[in-house]
């Protein structure tokens, strides 16, 4: 009888496991169709179309061309360019953000002028955070 029981046990006990990596690759496989689907969205979305301003304004930080008359009023188009550019990086899946953000960064190292390309890489790899956004920064 004692060696039925163990027998018993034994069967009900790999019936249990595989049961649960049963659960486990339906789980991944999700997963992993949920991340292909993301990551196919995110390859559709344009970064002209999607953060236009963030766009404009990491062009214009990345030439840090301020001329001397009018410096005010270009830092207040600059702000609100900012602005702009974080609500639209609100609006974008987090998953996306930085995927768009390279976009830009790649734009610029295509006109081949390596000292922008390399302060906007930096600055758009910052901007979620600067943005208070998550992640806080892009690795790219």
């Amino acid at each position: 009888m004692a060696r039925l029981t163990g027998i018993i046990a034994l069967i009900l006990m790999a019936v249990l496991v595989s049961d649960a990596y049963a659960y486990r690759t339906i789980t991944t496989v999700e997963v992993n169709k949920d991340n292909e689907r993301r990551a196919e969205r995110c390859s559709q979305m344009r970064a002209d179309e999607e953060i236009g301003s963030c766009v404009q304004y990491l062009t214009q930080q990345s030439r840090d061309v301020l001329q001397m008359r009018g410096i005010e009023n270009q830092r207040r188009r600059e702000g609100q360019v900012f602005d702009e550019c974080c609500r639209e990086l609100r609006n974008v899946d987090e998953q996306c953000r930085c995927e768009l953000l390279e976009q830009i960064a790649m734009w610029e190292t295509r006109k081949g002028r390596p000292q922008e390309t390399r302060q906007m890489q930096q600055r758009a790899r910052n901007l979620p955070s600067m943005c208070g956004l998550r992640p806080q920064q892009c690795y790219f």
